[in-house]
Protein backbone atom coordinates (compact mmCIF):
# COMPACT_ATOMS: atom_id res chain seq x y z
CA UNK A 1 0.00 0.00 0.00
CA UNK A 2 3.11 2.21 0.90
CA UNK A 3 4.67 1.67 -2.68
CA UNK A 4 1.23 2.97 -4.09
CA UNK A 5 0.70 5.77 -2.37
CA UNK A 6 4.36 7.01 -3.18
CA UNK A 7 3.17 5.69 -7.13
CA UNK A 8 0.09 8.03 -7.03
CA UNK A 9 1.55 10.92 -5.81
CA UNK A 10 4.31 10.71 -8.21
CA UNK A 11 1.55 10.22 -11.13
CA UNK A 12 -0.51 13.25 -10.18
CA UNK A 13 2.83 14.97 -10.38
CA UNK A 14 2.73 14.24 -14.57
CA UNK A 15 5.73 11.71 -14.17
CA UNK A 16 5.06 8.04 -15.89
CA UNK A 17 5.19 4.35 -13.80
CA UNK A 18 7.79 3.24 -15.79
CA UNK A 19 9.70 6.06 -14.98
CA UNK A 20 9.42 5.18 -11.51
CA UNK A 21 9.71 1.36 -11.47
CA UNK A 22 13.18 2.00 -13.79
CA UNK A 23 14.68 4.48 -11.08
CA UNK A 24 13.41 2.20 -7.84
CA UNK A 25 13.76 -1.48 -9.38
CA UNK A 26 9.83 -1.96 -9.35
CA UNK A 27 8.56 -3.89 -11.84
CA UNK A 28 5.32 -2.38 -12.89
CA UNK A 29 3.75 -5.45 -14.93
CA UNK A 30 3.36 -7.05 -11.05
CA UNK A 31 2.37 -4.09 -9.55
CA UNK A 32 -0.33 -2.95 -12.07
CA UNK A 33 -2.98 -5.87 -11.80
CA UNK A 34 -2.91 -5.56 -8.10
CA UNK A 35 -3.36 -1.79 -7.66
CA UNK A 36 -4.26 -0.28 -10.94
CA UNK A 37 -7.86 0.20 -10.42
CA UNK A 38 -7.27 1.89 -6.72
CA UNK A 39 -4.32 3.83 -8.41
CA UNK A 40 -6.71 5.04 -10.98
CA UNK A 41 -9.00 6.29 -8.99
CA UNK A 42 -7.05 7.56 -6.16
CA UNK A 43 -5.07 9.98 -8.57
CA UNK A 44 -8.10 11.11 -10.20
CA UNK A 45 -9.39 11.98 -7.15
CA UNK A 46 -6.32 13.89 -6.15
CA UNK A 47 -5.76 16.35 -9.78
CA UNK A 48 -9.35 16.69 -9.75
CA UNK A 49 -9.20 18.74 -6.36
CA UNK A 50 -5.92 20.42 -7.44
CA UNK A 51 -7.74 21.79 -10.03
CA UNK A 52 -10.60 22.96 -8.20
CA UNK A 53 -8.35 24.62 -5.57
CA UNK A 54 -6.30 26.19 -8.49
CA UNK A 55 -9.55 27.45 -10.03
CA UNK A 56 -10.71 28.60 -6.88
CA UNK A 57 -7.16 30.42 -6.07
CA UNK A 58 -7.68 32.12 -10.04
CA UNK A 59 -11.19 33.60 -9.00
CA UNK A 60 -9.74 35.18 -5.85
CA UNK A 61 -7.52 36.65 -8.21
CA UNK A 62 -4.36 34.85 -6.10
CA UNK A 63 -2.83 33.84 -9.14
CA UNK A 64 -3.89 36.18 -11.55
CA UNK A 65 -0.13 36.80 -12.55
CA UNK A 66 0.85 33.24 -12.94
CA UNK A 67 -1.97 32.56 -15.00
CA UNK A 68 -2.23 35.67 -17.19
CA UNK A 69 -6.10 36.10 -15.93
CA UNK A 70 -7.48 40.10 -15.50
CA UNK A 71 -8.04 40.72 -12.12
CA UNK A 72 -11.33 40.94 -10.72
CA UNK A 73 -13.62 41.81 -13.83
CA UNK A 74 -16.50 42.33 -11.21
CA UNK A 75 -14.46 45.27 -9.58
CA UNK A 76 -13.28 46.23 -12.99
CA UNK A 77 -16.61 47.09 -14.26
CA UNK A 78 -17.52 48.76 -10.82
CA UNK A 79 -14.47 51.19 -11.09
CA UNK A 80 -15.39 52.04 -14.93
CA UNK A 81 -19.07 52.99 -14.21
CA UNK A 82 -18.24 55.21 -11.46
CA UNK A 83 -15.33 56.95 -13.27
CA UNK A 84 -18.02 57.10 -16.39
CA UNK A 85 -20.60 59.09 -14.04
CA UNK A 86 -17.36 61.10 -12.43
CA UNK A 87 -16.09 61.76 -15.81
CA UNK A 88 -19.98 63.12 -17.29
CA UNK A 89 -20.12 65.27 -14.22
CA UNK A 90 -16.83 66.79 -14.37
CA UNK A 91 -17.09 68.03 -18.12
CA UNK A 92 -20.54 69.27 -17.83
CA UNK A 93 -19.28 71.70 -15.21
CA UNK A 94 -16.08 72.10 -16.80
CA UNK A 95 -17.76 72.97 -20.44
CA UNK A 96 -20.15 75.27 -17.91
CA UNK A 97 -17.35 77.29 -16.09
CA UNK A 98 -15.63 77.63 -19.25
CA UNK A 99 -18.21 78.70 -21.59
CA UNK A 100 -21.11 79.77 -20.03
CA UNK A 101 -19.03 81.85 -17.46
CA UNK A 102 -21.22 83.33 -14.01
CA UNK A 103 -24.51 83.20 -15.73
CA UNK A 104 -24.16 79.62 -16.65
CA UNK A 105 -23.23 78.76 -12.48
CA UNK A 106 -26.01 80.48 -11.34
CA UNK A 107 -28.21 78.80 -13.40
CA UNK A 108 -27.12 75.23 -12.88
CA UNK A 109 -26.93 76.01 -9.24
CA UNK A 110 -30.28 77.19 -9.50
CA UNK A 111 -31.08 73.77 -10.59
CA UNK A 112 -29.54 72.01 -7.57
CA UNK A 113 -31.67 74.19 -5.43
CA UNK A 114 -28.83 75.28 -3.30
CA UNK A 115 -27.76 78.68 -5.02
CA UNK A 116 -27.26 81.21 -3.08
CA UNK A 117 -24.70 80.55 -0.32
CA UNK A 118 -24.02 76.80 -1.68
CA UNK A 119 -22.91 75.84 -5.39
CA UNK A 120 -22.53 79.27 -6.79
CA UNK A 121 -19.74 80.15 -4.06
CA UNK A 122 -18.02 76.83 -4.28
CA UNK A 123 -17.75 77.11 -7.90
CA UNK A 124 -17.06 80.49 -8.43
CA UNK A 125 -14.34 80.72 -5.47
CA UNK A 126 -10.88 81.35 -5.61
CA UNK A 127 -10.15 77.26 -4.80
CA UNK A 128 -12.43 76.25 -7.80
CA UNK A 129 -9.23 76.92 -10.01
CA UNK A 130 -5.60 75.82 -10.80
CA UNK A 131 -3.60 78.70 -12.43
CA UNK A 132 -6.54 79.82 -14.38
CA UNK A 133 -7.91 75.71 -14.87
CA UNK A 134 -11.25 74.54 -13.99
CA UNK A 135 -10.27 71.96 -11.02
CA UNK A 136 -13.17 70.36 -12.71
CA UNK A 137 -11.15 69.88 -15.58
CA UNK A 138 -8.19 68.00 -13.46
CA UNK A 139 -11.17 65.80 -11.95
CA UNK A 140 -12.53 65.12 -15.82
CA UNK A 141 -8.69 63.81 -16.32
CA UNK A 142 -8.34 61.78 -13.44
CA UNK A 143 -11.76 59.86 -14.27
CA UNK A 144 -11.27 59.53 -17.74
CA UNK A 145 -7.66 57.88 -17.45
CA UNK A 146 -9.41 55.71 -14.51
CA UNK A 147 -12.20 54.36 -16.51
CA UNK A 148 -9.29 53.13 -19.24
CA UNK A 149 -7.55 51.59 -17.08
CA UNK A 150 -10.16 49.81 -15.65
CA UNK A 151 -11.94 48.63 -18.66
CA UNK A 152 -9.24 48.16 -21.04
CA UNK A 153 -7.86 44.84 -19.65
CA UNK A 154 -11.22 43.20 -20.46
CA UNK A 155 -11.29 44.21 -23.42
CA UNK A 156 -7.91 43.04 -24.58
CA UNK A 157 -8.44 39.88 -22.89
CA UNK A 158 -11.60 39.31 -24.99
CA UNK A 159 -9.51 40.08 -28.25
CA UNK A 160 -6.57 37.71 -26.78
CA UNK A 161 -7.95 35.37 -24.32
CA UNK A 162 -4.27 33.27 -24.57
CA UNK A 163 -1.98 36.15 -24.34
CA UNK A 164 1.25 35.48 -22.31
CA UNK A 165 1.79 38.83 -21.40
CA UNK A 166 -1.63 39.25 -19.64
CA UNK A 167 -0.69 38.78 -16.02
CA UNK A 168 2.07 41.21 -16.43
CA UNK A 169 -0.13 44.27 -17.95
CA UNK A 170 -2.73 43.99 -15.56
CA UNK A 171 -0.11 43.99 -12.38
CA UNK A 172 0.96 47.33 -14.03
CA UNK A 173 -2.60 48.06 -14.88
CA UNK A 174 -3.66 47.73 -11.21
CA UNK A 175 -0.51 49.55 -9.38
CA UNK A 176 -1.71 52.49 -11.57
CA UNK A 177 -5.10 52.29 -10.89
CA UNK A 178 -4.41 51.94 -7.20
CA UNK A 179 -2.18 55.11 -7.70
CA UNK A 180 -4.97 57.10 -9.36
CA UNK A 181 -7.57 55.77 -7.42
CA UNK A 182 -5.69 56.96 -4.03
CA UNK A 183 -4.66 60.36 -5.23
CA UNK A 184 -8.32 61.62 -6.12
CA UNK A 185 -9.45 60.02 -2.79
CA UNK A 186 -6.78 61.91 -1.01
CA UNK A 187 -7.63 65.15 -2.80
CA UNK A 188 -11.53 64.62 -2.06
CA UNK A 189 -11.06 64.20 1.14
CA UNK A 190 -8.94 67.72 1.05
CA UNK A 191 -11.69 69.14 -0.52
CA UNK A 192 -14.12 68.03 1.35
CA UNK A 193 -12.32 70.01 4.57
CA UNK A 194 -12.22 73.53 2.54
CA UNK A 195 -15.91 72.97 2.13
CA UNK A 196 -17.12 72.37 5.35
CA UNK A 197 -14.29 74.16 7.13
CA UNK A 198 -13.43 77.33 4.95
CA UNK A 199 -15.90 78.00 2.68
CA UNK A 200 -18.54 76.48 5.20
CA UNK A 201 -21.77 75.71 2.40
CA UNK A 202 -22.71 73.09 0.42
CA UNK A 203 -22.78 71.99 -2.93
CA UNK A 204 -24.02 68.07 -4.07
CA UNK A 205 -22.31 68.67 -7.48
CA UNK A 206 -18.69 69.08 -5.07
CA UNK A 207 -20.28 66.40 -2.62
CA UNK A 208 -21.14 63.82 -5.85
CA UNK A 209 -17.72 64.40 -7.10
CA UNK A 210 -16.10 63.27 -3.36
CA UNK A 211 -18.28 59.59 -2.98
CA UNK A 212 -17.30 58.78 -6.60
CA UNK A 213 -13.82 59.29 -5.73
CA UNK A 214 -13.85 57.24 -2.66
CA UNK A 215 -15.99 54.83 -4.17
CA UNK A 216 -12.91 54.48 -6.38
CA UNK A 217 -10.36 54.41 -3.82
CA UNK A 218 -12.77 51.40 -1.88
CA UNK A 219 -13.45 49.24 -4.67
CA UNK A 220 -9.54 48.95 -5.95
CA UNK A 221 -8.39 48.88 -2.23
CA UNK A 222 -10.55 46.10 -0.90
CA UNK A 223 -11.27 44.61 -4.17
CA UNK A 224 -7.70 42.80 -4.22
CA UNK A 225 -5.82 45.11 -6.86
CA UNK A 226 -2.82 44.99 -4.45
CA UNK A 227 -2.70 41.08 -4.61
CA UNK A 228 0.86 39.71 -5.45
CA UNK A 229 2.36 42.98 -5.34
CA UNK A 230 1.77 44.60 -1.42
CA UNK A 231 5.01 46.46 -0.87
CA UNK A 232 5.21 48.06 -4.35
CA UNK A 233 1.32 49.12 -3.85
CA UNK A 234 1.94 50.03 -0.15
CA UNK A 235 4.41 52.44 -1.73
CA UNK A 236 2.45 53.58 -4.67
CA UNK A 237 -0.05 54.77 -2.39
CA UNK A 238 2.11 56.26 0.34
CA UNK A 239 3.78 57.84 -2.80
CA UNK A 240 0.40 59.24 -4.19
CA UNK A 241 -1.06 60.46 -0.82
CA UNK A 242 2.14 62.84 -0.35
CA UNK A 243 1.72 64.11 -3.74
CA UNK A 244 -1.26 64.83 -3.18
CA UNK A 245 -1.16 66.45 0.20
CA UNK A 246 1.77 68.81 -1.48
CA UNK A 247 -0.57 69.90 -3.99
CA UNK A 248 -3.44 70.69 -2.39
CA UNK A 249 -1.51 73.12 0.06
CA UNK A 250 -0.07 74.45 -3.24
CA UNK A 251 -3.91 75.09 -4.34
CA UNK A 252 -4.23 76.12 -0.72
CA UNK A 253 -1.55 78.85 -0.74
CA UNK A 254 -2.36 79.79 -4.74
CA UNK A 255 -5.79 80.76 -3.99
CA UNK A 256 -4.49 82.47 -0.78
CA UNK A 257 -1.98 84.40 -2.89
CA UNK A 258 -5.11 85.32 -5.51
CA UNK A 259 -7.44 86.66 -3.29
CA UNK A 260 -4.46 88.91 -1.55
CA UNK A 261 -3.98 90.63 -4.99
CA UNK A 262 -7.83 91.18 -5.47
CA UNK A 263 -8.15 92.55 -2.10
CA UNK A 264 -6.85 94.10 0.90
CA UNK A 265 -7.21 90.78 3.22
CA UNK A 266 -3.81 89.42 4.15
CA UNK A 267 -5.90 86.16 6.12
CA UNK A 268 -4.18 83.28 7.09
CA UNK A 269 -6.18 79.85 5.52
CA UNK A 270 -3.40 77.66 6.41
CA UNK A 271 -4.08 78.67 9.86
CA UNK A 272 -7.81 77.92 9.49
CA UNK A 273 -7.39 74.54 8.21
CA UNK A 274 -5.64 73.66 11.09
CA UNK A 275 -7.76 74.79 13.77
CA UNK A 276 -11.09 74.30 12.08
CA UNK A 277 -12.11 77.71 12.31
CA UNK A 278 -12.60 81.02 10.77
CA UNK A 279 -9.82 83.61 11.47
CA UNK A 280 -10.71 87.20 12.86
CA UNK A 281 -8.69 88.44 9.39
CA UNK A 282 -11.06 86.43 6.77
CA UNK A 283 -14.19 88.09 8.48
CA UNK A 284 -15.70 91.65 7.70
CA UNK A 285 -13.70 91.75 4.18
CA UNK A 286 -14.53 94.82 1.84
CA UNK A 287 -14.66 94.40 -2.05
CA UNK A 288 -11.45 95.58 -4.16
CA UNK A 289 -11.88 99.40 -5.11
CA UNK A 290 -12.94 100.38 -8.38
CA UNK A 291 -10.60 102.06 -10.10
CA UNK A 292 -12.23 102.88 -13.67
CA UNK A 293 -13.83 106.45 -13.74
CA UNK A 294 -17.21 106.57 -15.03
CA UNK A 295 -17.78 107.67 -18.47
CA UNK A 296 -20.62 110.16 -19.52
CA UNK A 297 -22.82 106.91 -20.58
CA UNK A 298 -22.05 105.18 -17.46
CA UNK A 299 -23.32 108.16 -15.83
CA UNK A 300 -26.85 108.33 -17.61
CA UNK A 301 -27.78 104.61 -17.39
CA UNK A 302 -26.47 105.19 -13.44
CA UNK A 303 -29.11 107.84 -13.36
CA UNK A 304 -31.71 105.71 -14.86
CA UNK A 305 -30.61 102.44 -12.73
CA UNK A 306 -31.26 104.88 -9.75
CA UNK A 307 -34.82 105.95 -10.52
CA UNK A 308 -35.73 102.38 -10.91
CA UNK A 309 -34.68 101.60 -7.40
CA UNK A 310 -31.98 99.25 -8.96
CA UNK A 311 -29.76 96.94 -6.54
CA UNK A 312 -26.19 94.96 -7.01
CA UNK A 313 -25.49 91.97 -5.08
CA UNK A 314 -22.89 90.63 -4.75
CA UNK A 315 -19.96 89.22 -2.41
CA UNK A 316 -16.47 90.79 -1.95
CA UNK A 317 -14.65 87.80 -3.63
CA UNK A 318 -16.66 87.57 -7.00
CA UNK A 319 -14.31 88.74 -9.80
CA UNK A 320 -17.44 89.24 -12.41
CA UNK A 321 -18.90 91.69 -9.76
CA UNK A 322 -15.40 93.45 -9.62
CA UNK A 323 -15.69 93.48 -13.22
CA UNK A 324 -19.31 94.88 -13.28
CA UNK A 325 -18.19 97.49 -11.02
CA UNK A 326 -15.36 98.94 -13.37
CA UNK A 327 -17.42 98.41 -16.55
CA UNK A 328 -20.02 101.20 -14.98
CA UNK A 329 -16.88 102.93 -13.16
CA UNK A 330 -16.80 104.68 -9.11
CA UNK A 331 -18.84 107.39 -10.16
CA UNK A 332 -21.85 105.73 -11.33
CA UNK A 333 -21.55 102.93 -8.55
CA UNK A 334 -21.48 105.14 -6.04
CA UNK A 335 -24.98 106.25 -7.26
CA UNK A 336 -26.31 102.58 -7.23
CA UNK A 337 -26.59 100.65 -3.57
CA UNK A 338 -24.35 97.90 -2.99
CA UNK A 339 -25.56 94.62 -1.09
CA UNK A 340 -23.02 92.07 0.03
CA UNK A 341 -24.16 88.60 0.24
CA UNK A 342 -21.48 86.63 1.93
CA UNK A 343 -21.38 86.09 5.32
CA UNK A 344 -17.29 87.60 5.87
CA UNK A 345 -18.32 90.71 3.87
CA UNK A 346 -18.26 93.85 5.41
CA UNK A 347 -21.88 95.08 6.38
CA UNK A 348 -23.35 92.01 4.97
CA UNK A 349 -26.79 91.59 4.40
CA UNK A 350 -26.77 87.98 3.72
CA UNK A 351 -30.13 87.49 5.10
CA UNK A 352 -31.54 90.22 2.47
CA UNK A 353 -29.69 88.25 -0.13
CA UNK A 354 -31.81 85.19 0.85
CA UNK A 355 -34.76 86.61 1.13
CA UNK A 356 -34.52 88.07 -1.80
CA UNK A 357 -33.55 84.66 -3.32
CA UNK A 358 -30.84 85.92 -5.45
CA UNK A 359 -29.44 82.60 -7.31
CA UNK A 360 -25.20 84.10 -7.51
CA UNK A 361 -23.34 86.71 -7.97
CA UNK A 362 -23.28 89.41 -9.47
CA UNK A 363 -27.44 89.60 -9.68
CA UNK A 364 -28.65 93.29 -10.49
CA UNK A 365 -32.27 93.90 -9.13
CA UNK A 366 -34.09 96.53 -11.04
CA UNK A 367 -37.52 97.57 -10.83
CA UNK A 368 -37.93 94.59 -8.64
CA UNK A 369 -36.73 92.04 -11.01
CA UNK A 370 -33.72 89.81 -10.94
CA UNK A 371 -31.12 89.81 -13.53
CA UNK A 372 -28.35 87.57 -12.93
CA UNK A 373 -25.09 87.77 -14.29
CA UNK A 374 -22.28 90.07 -15.35
CA UNK A 375 -24.12 92.23 -17.67
CA UNK A 376 -22.55 94.79 -20.59
CA UNK A 377 -23.60 98.62 -20.42
CA UNK A 378 -25.86 97.57 -23.88
CA UNK A 379 -27.60 94.97 -21.96
CA UNK A 380 -28.60 97.10 -19.30
CA UNK A 381 -29.65 99.59 -21.21
CA UNK A 382 -32.03 97.27 -23.03
CA UNK A 383 -33.21 96.44 -19.93
CA UNK A 384 -34.05 100.02 -18.65
CA UNK A 385 -35.30 100.93 -21.71
CA UNK A 386 -37.98 97.88 -22.01
CA UNK A 387 -38.85 98.72 -18.03
CA UNK A 388 -39.58 102.48 -18.88
CA UNK A 389 -41.26 101.71 -22.18
CA UNK A 390 -43.39 98.69 -20.00
CA UNK A 391 -44.50 101.59 -17.17
CA UNK A 392 -45.31 103.85 -19.79
CA UNK A 393 -48.21 102.05 -21.15
CA UNK A 394 -49.47 101.38 -17.79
Amino acid sequence: MKSAIILATIISRGRTVSGFSSSHGISTRSFAPKYGGSLKRSSATFLQATTTDNNNNDSNGDNDDANGTVWNPSARKTLAALATIGAAETAFLTGVKTLGGEGAINSICSVSGNALGGCSDVLSSPYANIAGIPLTAFGFAAYTTVAILSILPLLNKEENDSSSTAGGDDSFNRLALLTISTGMATFSAFLMSLLLLVLKEMCPYCILSAVLSLGLGTVTWFGGAASNQTKRAAIAGLSSVMITTLTMFGLVFTAEANYDASSSSSGSTTALLAQGETPPELTNQSPPAITQDSSDRAMILAKDLNALDAKFFGAFWCSHCYEQKQTLGKQAMAKIPYIECDKDGKNSQRGFCKEKKIPGYPTWEIAGTLHPGEQTLDELEQIVKDLLESASKK
